[in-house]
């Protein structure tokens, strides 16, 4: 509706989508090279940024951007989703080895009911424009960057990364 795309948005969802995948298929490539700590915390500052200067330019410019620049930052976006998905993931999984079911389930369910009302909340801001779902992102990125660091300070680390 806001970018009046009719019957191509599946097409332009698809491409977004498409992002994501190379994402999580260049994350394969690079995490033994360096390690999903760095690729996360890399990921997230990306996203936070290019988040935090989008919004910038959506209160200066106005809510609806042209396609081609919410284009280009949805990919940009999605690309460090896609390097976040598994790590963070993976990173949650680290110290449930043994019990790694039940640890899988209680943390997908642990993100499922975090991320709705989180949601509820940025869909209920949407106004016709994308500032909101920017908003959302920026917010978003900067708060698991917070709890990332708060993690990293309370639990040992030994700054090695797990084989």
């Amino acid at each position: 509706m806001t970018f009046g795309t009719g019957d191509l948005f599946p097409l332009y969802f698809a491409v977004a989508a498409l992002s994501l995948g190379l994402a999580s298929f260049t994350n394969s490539r690079l995490v033994m090279r360096f390690g999903m700590r760095v690729l996360t915390h890399t990921a997230l500052i990306g996203l936070t940024t290019l988040s935090g200067v989008f919004v910038v330019v959506l209160l200066a410019t106005g809510d609806v951007p042209s396609f081609g620049l919410f284009m280009a930052w949805i990919l940009a976006a999605f690309f460090c989703v896609g390097f976040l998905f598994g790590n963070l993931n993976a990173l949650a999984m680290e110290p449930l080895g043994h019990m790694a079911g039940l640890g899988a389930a209680l943390i997908g369910s642990a993100s499922t009911l975090m991320s709705l009302p989180i949601g509820w909340f940025i869909a209920g801001q949407f106004d016709g424009g994308v500032l909101p779902l920017v908003t959302g992102f920026f917010a978003s990125g900067l708060a698991t960057l917070s709890v990332m660091r708060w993690c990293e300070r309370m639990a040992p680390f030994s700054g090695r990364e797990p084989r």
